[in-house]
């Protein structure tokens, strides 16, 4: 078995050498501790099962451009450059077919990697894969009502544009609605990390199986953390560092674990509200900093109290302290 594992690493640090340059780079006394090290490394996986051996058909890299191919379908120009020679038509029917193949290759490796049967799930794929499709020009016309909703309610937003190109509540936002619909049509693994792609690129962290009403608007972003069975309606207004989580996070259950914030409701930067009976009303303010387990009724407001403290530095007179040459 150890002449076995030796045989594989020699072959591990051989494919790693070959792409960045000849094994001769090594000296023997290196390529001896390369070949010790890559042994270690896959003695260890096979002995604690600790690293799973993926295929590569499923990456993070994937991901990415899925997203980025999603999102600049619905918002052309987003994050590619459109060629002057290109007829929106064909352009728009040739990222379709591009995302679809994507989309599919990327459902079919998650439900390998879940189920162990892709071939079962090819037809399940296809029908999960036409019928997000179908869903995006609904997608589409709510990220447009999203996008307003920042522009109206940031003072700071000059302009439509400026939401989609610099603001990163919308980004995660679009991400988390392209995600959720994938979510509750049962697309495995997925969803999840597409909803990381944009925990990445932003600092929110949106659930895909979280429930967000139209026109949510995440001001500043950093920090928001929206857990999988919270409930948002609609014109809900979000700063920084606002937590929707549970109350504890010792069992798995299917019961709502996550708080519900009726519609036009503001949350201020880092106010934290957990609980999955935790119900905000409608209409209702909750200030900066506040932790809120229990209920609040609608159009209620709670703050933390202030605390103005002033303290005047008191200034002692000065000691003139004469030279030494002049004490008598």
């Amino acid at each position: 078995m150890e002449v076995g594992f030796d045989a594989a690493a020699a072959e591990t640090v051989k494919h790693v050498a070959s792409r960045v340059g000849d094994l001769r780079m090594f000296d023997d006394t290196e390529r001896q501790e390369l070949v010790e090290v890559a042994r270690r490394l896959r003695l260890a996986a096979v002995e604690a099962m600790a690293v799973p051996r993926l295929d590569g058909s499923l990456t993070r890299q994937h991901i990415r451009e899925l997203m980025e191919d999603l999102l600049d379908l619905l918002f052309p120009g987003l994050f590619h450059p459109r060629g002057p020679g290109c007829p929106w038509p064909d352009a728009t029917d040739h990222a379709l077919a591009n995302i679809r193949w994507k989309l599919s290759a990327c459902i079919d490796a998650a439900a390998g990697i879940d189920a162990g049967s892709p071939r079962q799930s090819r037809h399940i794929t296809k029908r999960i894969v036409l019928e997000f499709l179908r869903d995006l020009p609904c997608i589409q016309q709510a990220l447009i009502e999203d996008a307003r909703a920042a522009h109206a309610g940031d003072p700071a937003a000059r302009s439509f544009n400026e939401v989609l190109l610099a603001y990163p509540g919308f980004i995660a936002v679009a991400a988390y609605r392209l995600a959720h619909r994938l979510h509750t049509l049962g697309a495995p693994l997925v969803p999840r990390m597409m909803s990381e792609w944009a925990h990445t690129q932003t600092g929110i962290d949106i659930h895909p199986g979280a429930s967000l009403g139209s026109s949510i608007f995440i001001d500043h972003g950093t920090g928001v953390v929206i857990g999988e069975t919270a409930v948002v309606g609609n014109n809900v207004k979000l700063y920084h560092g606002v937590t929707l989580g549970a109350a504890s996070t010792r069992h798995r259950t299917s019961t709502q674990r996550h708080p519900t914030i009726q519609s036009n409701v503001t949350l201020y930067a880092h106010a934290t509200v957990l609980g999955g009976t935790t119900v905000i009303g409608e209409n209702s303010v909750v200030g900066a900093s506040v932790l809120l387990a229990d209920s609040l009724p609608p159009n209620s407001s709670v703050t933390t109290g202030r605390l103005n403290v002033i303290k005047t530095r008191e200034i002692k007179p000065r000691t003139t302290v004469a030279p030494i040459a002049n004490r008598a």
